[in-house]
């Protein structure tokens, strides 16, 4: 394989950046014209750990606003113990209830073994699941294993109109925690609040978490935003669906009301039952 010169000084950069980041690229970035000597032109990363907002020119996409830093510092600030951590299908019990993911026909023979894995204090489960009994790891016990790779990195973004604002909602996939920004400005968004959709995780593991009906929404990968009009209870909001813990939620915004001097406070969002 040939290696553009571009390809070494990025990838030399990003080297130097983060000489322990686990870095995805993307094939598009190798022309395979000739499959028996393909051309590295560039490093491609794909993903990140935030969101963005570009503006359409009508020729191209501009970049208005990055969110850069700032999820991993508000979850950070906001739920410590969910810090960079992970909670996805390996954490899945091995046993009683909520075991369906383990047991089923259709799971492969590595997942199977990484469930295995997750659920023995020797390997990488916990002495402790959050009842006292060993399991697979809460949330709390796996802060900053996410760091090298994507740290809290999101999946999906939705906006649309709650309270008269334009409103953005997007989460983080492995800590399941979420943010409510007010757009309506593109290039200056306000980070309205942060909500996390599993707070329980960083205590007690899914299996446990599950069997009390305390779970919450984990692997929050596709979310709906409803308006108003569109709202089985007349209020915008919300819906999650956790991808690995087979949930779903719907959340509405409640307007803030303004006082006397003019003043307002930040949207809210609560969970209808």
């Amino acid at each position: 394989m040939t290696i553009t010169r571009a390809a070494k000084r990025t990838a030399a950069a990003v080297y130097a950046d983060s000489s322990s980041m686990r870095i995805t690229l993307g094939s598009s970035a190798i022309d395979f014209s000739n499959a028996a000597a393909p051309i590295f032109g560039n490093v491609v990363a794909m993903g990140g750990r935030g969101m963005s907002i570009y503006r359409d020119t009508g020729s191209r996409l501009e970049l208005e606003w990055d969110s850069e830093g700032s999820f991993e510092k508000e979850v950070c600030a906001k739920y410590p113990k969910s810090y960079n951590g992970i909670q996805d299908e390996e954490f899945s019990p091995k046993m009683g209830s909520g075991n369906d993911l383990y047991v089923a026909g259709s799971t492969s023979a590595d997942l199977k073994e990484a469930i295995d894995d997750m659920n023995n204090p020797s390997e990488d489960g916990c002495s402790d699941g959050g009842d006292g009994t060993a399991g697979a790891c809460p949330l709390g016990n796996t802060i900053d294993w996410r760091s090298p790779k994507d740290g809290a990195g999101a999946e999906a973004v939705v906006a649309g109109r709650a309270c008269g604002s334009l409103i953005a909602v997007t989460a983080t996939e492995k800590q399941g925690v979420a943010f409510i920004y007010d757009i309506t400005n593109i290039a200056s968004p306000q980070l309205l609040f942060v909500k996390h959709l599993s707070e329980i995780s960083e205590t007690q593991n899914p299996g446990i978490a599950y069997q009390s009906r305390t779970l919450g929404d984990i692997d929050p990968e596709s979310m709906i935003f409803l308006e108003a009009s569109d709202s089985p209870s007349g209020k915008a909001g919300i819906m999650f669906a956790g991808a690995w813990s087979g949930t779903l939620s719907f959340w509405e915004f409640t307007c803030p009301r303004c006082s006397d001097d003019g003043s307002s406070a930040d949207d809210r969002a609560q969970r209808r039952k």
